[in-house]
């Protein structure tokens, strides 16, 4: 029995079954602390925080917007901007700002809704034959204002006005748009009519999709973020082949975390996953598989003009265009967060697919039972083969029943799971390390949490080993640089000061080789001038360095304040000034320097490196 032969009551139930499951499925994410992502992007965005909306230096100095501000609340026109521009979204989270939840789920959902809502106002515009002009007009409005809204919760809103458009032709490409025999016939035709209209909302979508990519790129004022290989090496390979057979690998795996989403990460960016360099590669294969499989679908459902599987397919592929690499090269290599959207198509085909079986097992019995009725059951008793065949039909609905719930339980227990994992950056770091082992971010990561937690002997080693994995990792060699000097401030021998010292001041160095504008990397340097190579002119150097390239350094200023003011001394003391490691964390003791005339270099290596 299909879904509309259902009982009206029964069918309200299984509608209702979907949310309820939902909600139940994420009660446990109710209790989750802001990590990753949503420390930078909730916790420490002033355009979140704020109640005047925006950054500002104090109270009732407000300097920037959401509304002219990245997702991150850095200003569109910084060149370090991220540029992601999701007002929505930023003005979502501030509305539940007083909600003690996680609530980094709505960037993804708002736009979803979005999507959807658009869609259906699109479908409804294309189902209603003979309405009011002014009614077609008020609903064609309302598509392209959902759409514009879903791309101001995400950039993934620029796919919803293309899926309906791609959705209009694609489902009607067997009707011609204009006719000689209809255009000869009255517009009071409710054929001519639909066929007018069916023209206008081409043109009309078309030119509402160019004037909001349009709008975006204006925003941003015609740039695009830059990112490094360490953000998205396949994309940025030096190597053609390599970036190419790559690149056309990235959908099968997508499609892998539909079909199967066993190994799950919170980040999938240096190697999680390794680069394809020659056609002999296995994974060639499943790239293959995928776009050939994905093209016999496609045909099938067009020849069939099955608009459910139309819908489906382009709700799964268009949404993913702007971030394939195609255009631009872009921050990541697989992100989890963007097959939201695809996951909708994708769980729409394999519902349908498995009401057509239930369908074809149906009919397949009543054939059987007319087979029976019709005087040919003799002839199928005689074999068991035949009498096998029989019962058939009512095997493959158990079938289907059994897997269904198999899999629907087994999607419940690990969404369950995932969101234990995503509860605090000391399970989610945990998570990543062992789903993605040969990740140097997740390691890094890792890293940073081990030494929030006091234990250096572990956070060095992850640090080690994030720099094994990427020798270019500007960052760990930082913040490795910073615990072995933490470490020369300890009771130690004058032989194992120097080699510690020597072997930080290498990492720095390493630091600045990679990335010339680290001003972190800078600013310890100078603290090793100070402290160890009693060289005040290297130090006013790297402190002036610093500045320039990052004028709010408050560390830097202090400590070059002090030392222009006061280097005639013969034994150097420094006021205000602490080690930086690469998450911007300082010493809080740093008050504690004003009131002391003079401090040893012990002292100061003491205060400047505890954290």
């Amino acid at each position: 029995m299909s879904a509309d032969q259902l009982p009206a009551s029964e069918s309200r139930l299984y509608c209702f079954l979907p949310l309820l499951m939902g909600c139940l499925v994420f009660a446990n994410s109710l209790g989750g602390d802001f990590v990753h992502d949503d420390l930078s992007a909730i916790r420490y965005n002033e355009d979140v925080t704020s109640s005047g909306g925006g950054a500002s230096d104090g109270p009732g100095t407000s300097k920037s917007s959401i509304w002219s501000n990245d997702f991150w609340g850095t200003a569109l026109s910084d060149v370090k901007s991220h540029k992601s521009y999701r007002p929505l979204t930023v003005l979502s989270f501030r509305s539940l700002e007083l909600w003690a939840v996680r609530i980094s789920l709505p960037r993804f959902s708002s736009s979803c809704r979005s999507l959807v809502i658009t869609g259906n106002a699109y479908y409804a515009l294309m189902e209603e034959g003979e309405e009011r002009v002014g009614r077609q007009c008020f609903r064609w409005t309302s598509s392209v204002v959902l759409a514009w809204a879903s791309l101001t919760a995400k950039e993934h809103g620029i796919a919803a006005l293309p899926v309906a458009l791609l959705f209009d032709v694609t489902s009607t490409s067997h009707v011609k748009l204009v006719d000689k025999r209809i255009r000869r016939a009255p517009y009071s035709s409710p054929t001519a009519c639909w066929k007018i209209s069916q023209f206008h909302r081409f043109t009309g979508t078309g030119i509402a999709i160019i004037a909001l990519t349009l709008w975006r790129v204006s925003i941003l004022n015609g740039q695009l973020p830059t990112f490094s290989d360490q953000d998205n090496p396949l994309a940025l390979s030096h190597h053609f082949l390599t970036r190419v057979l790559s690149l056309l690998y990235l959908p099968a795996v997508n499609m892998g975390l539909l079909l199967a989403p066993v190994s799950l990460s919170y980040d999938w960016q240096t190697g999680s996953i390794p680069a394809i360099v020659t056609w002999s590669d296995g994974r060639n294969a499943a790239s293959l598989l995928f776009y050939i499989s994905a093209g016999l679908v496609a045909v099938v459902a067009f020849n069939r003009t099955n608009k459910i599987v139309i819908w489906s397919l382009l709700v799964m592929t268009v949404p993913m265009v702007p971030c394939s690499n195609l255009f631009y090269a872009v921050g990541f290599v697989v992100a989890e967060r963007l097959l939201y959207m695809p996951s909708l198509g994708f769980c729409l085909l394999v519902g349908h697919g498995l009401d057509n079986l239930l369908i074809i097992s149906e009919n397949a019995g009543d054939v059987n039972q007319g087979m029976a009725r019709a005087g040919f059951t003799h002839k199928i008793k005689r074999s068991s083969r035949a009498e096998g065949e029989l019962c058939w039909p009512r095997l493959m609905r158990r079938l289907i029943f059994i897997s269904t719930v198999v899999t629907a339980t087994s999607l419940l227990t690990k969404t369950l799971v995932r969101n234990e994992e995503w509860s605090s950056r000391k399970t989610l770091f945990s998570s990543g390390l062992r789903a993605m082992p040969n990740n140097a971010k997740i390691h890094y990561n890792y890293a940073n949490l081990q030494r929030d937690l006091g234990d250096w002997d572990q956070a060095m080693l992850h640090y080690r080993r994030a720099i094994q994995l990427w020798p270019s990792y500007s960052s760990a060699h930082n913040n490795l640089g910073t615990l072995l000097l933490g470490r020369s401030a300890g009771p130690t021998t004058d032989i194992e000061r120097k080699k510690l010292v020597d072997e930080a001041e290498r990492h720095f160095l390493q630091a600045l080789a990679v990335h010339f504008r680290h001003v972190h990397a800078r600013y310890n340097l100078a603290v090793i001038n100070i402290c160890y190579r009693h060289n005040l002119d290297k130090a006013i150097s790297l402190l002036i360095d610093c500045l320039s390239l990052d004028a709010k350094h408050k560390p830097a200023e202090k400590l070059l304040n002090f030392l222009t003011i006061d280097r005639n001394r013969s034994s150097p003391s420094v006021q205000g000034s602490h080690q930086v490691n690469e998450t911007g964390s300082t010493d809080k003791r740093s008050d504690d320097l004003h009131k002391k005339t003079s401090i040893t270099m012990n002292d100061l290596l003491l205060i400047l490196l505890e954290n």
